[in-house]
């Protein structure tokens, strides 16, 4: 079964995502706050090892190895630092701190990252079988990542207000700039010369990326300005979903 881009198994995936999701939001809908919390928590901590598991897999794998032009992998390139995979360790974290803005990012961001990665795969991954151990990885942490940010608001931790929006961009233009100077670090240091986590360092190839690299060819500005522009979009929408819906739960018991 091979996956590829808007291909039958790539809407299938997106299905099966959906499915969980919704099947996990009903039934931890009655449980208690914490219930709900560390079961998220626990499907983070779970793709955190599983992450591991799948770096170690393409560490040992010849023929991705030879696609990527690596002899053995440099690890320094394989941190869980991506737009995606840090919230991983930042879902928990905001779970636990309860800070909205930390909330607002994983809850927007996440979903938007994973699913960019999975629509533009890296070498390696798209157009070959779905049940390579390479591609379980690669596709199964991301849609966990998906499944634990979506699940952030559906279990109600978060529901997205105008108030937050200031906030959520502000928390990504921080983080950005933090992982900016990562990447730069990395190269200066030689420890990890092609460095471009969360893409502030170029569009490598992306082509939703290379349209914006076009527009404004200069590392981090190009990101940071359409992705604080793309972010406040998407959080306004849901604003006003979410805020629709609240006025609708409130005429249904006015009723």
């Amino acid at each position: 079964m091979i996956i590829d881009t808007f291909n039958g198994v790539y809407f299938a995936l997106l299905a099966l995502t959906a499915v969980i999701t919704v099947v996990l939001s009903l039934a931890l809908r009655n449980k208690s706050e914490t219930v709900k919390k560390w079961t998220i928590i626990g499907i983070c901590i779970f793709d955190i090892l599983f992450f591991c598991v799948y770096k170690y897999g393409l560490s040992v794998d010849k023929e991705y190895l030879e696609l990527t032009g690596q002899q053995t992998m440099n690890w320094f390139s394989e941190l869980p630092l991506h737009l995606c995979n840090i919230n991983m360790f930042l879902i928990p974290i905001s779970l636990l701190t309860k800070k909205r803005s930390l909330l607002g990012f994983c809850f927007t961001v996440a979903p938007l990252g994973a699913l960019l990665a999975l629509t533009f795969p890296s070498v390696g991954f798209g157009g070959y079988d779905i049940f390579l151990f390479r591609n379980i990885g690669f596709y199964g942490t991301h849609i966990l990542i998906i499944i634990s940010a979506i699940c952030i608001a559906t279990l109600g931790f978060f529901r997205p207000t105008f108030k937050d929006i200031p906030g959520v961009m502000l928390f990504l233009l921080v983080l950005s700039a933090a992982i900016f100077g990562v990447n730069n670090i990395l190269i200066a240091t030689g420890l990890c010369e092609q460095a471009n986590y969360f893409y502030t360092m170029g569009p490598d190839g992306i082509s939703i990326l290379e349209m914006f690299w076009s527009i404004i060819p200069v590392k981090f500005v190009y990101l940071a300005v359409f992705g604080v522009v793309i972010l406040g979009i998407y959080l306004l929408v849901m604003a006003l979903f979410f805020n629709l819906g609240k006025k609708q739960e409130k005429a249904e018991i006015t009723e």
